[in-house]
């Protein structure tokens, strides 16, 4: 578990507990149903939404219409590594805007197995490796470029 405690102006210590390392993500997904309240809604047309950070515990998964409530769960399915995953999330938190229009909601996994556990390990690390790659090429091209520029000078 990750414990990180930060002051704010008015001297208010603000904590965050994570249990697991989450990174960035752009990955698309499709909620096919919920459960709220008991009741279940299996949808004809599924919700397209995007992943924008997950971990081997939960995701964060962008705001949509129709907006969901804290508690819902949700039935979520995206790919790894080539395989379609069907995971199911309960919504612990909505993520309000400034202007307090929705961006998006904070998930726990619920009802993971050891295969379940292992493709979100899997997920995370092959989104970091990808994420590692690309600030290489990011920093190289950078370098590539102070070299022209002193060369040129």
């Amino acid at each position: 578990q990750l414990n990180i405690q930060i002051r704010d102006e008015y001297g208010t210590v603000m904590e965050e507990r994570r249990r697991f390392f989450k990174v960035r993500s752009n990955l698309r997904c499709i909620i096919s149903g919920h459960e709220r309240d008991g009741t279940v809604y299996e949808y004809d047309v599924p919700v397209f939404t995007v992943i924008k950070n997950v971990s081997i515990g939960g995701v964060f998964i962008e705001g949509t219409d129709p907006p969901y409530r804290k508690d819902d769960t949700l039935l979520l399915n995206f790919m790894v590594g080539g395989e379609l995953v069907g995971a199911v999330v309960r919504v612990l938190r909505l993520q309000l805007l400034i202007d307090d229009s929705l961006e998006g909601y904070g998930c726990e996994f619920i009802n993971v197995d050891q295969k379940m556990e292992g493709q979100l390990a899997k997920l995370v690390n092959n989104i970091q490796i990808e994420q590692r790659q690309e600030q290489i090429e990011r920093d190289f091209r950078r370098q590539e470029a102070e070299k022209r520029v002193k060369g040129s000078g």
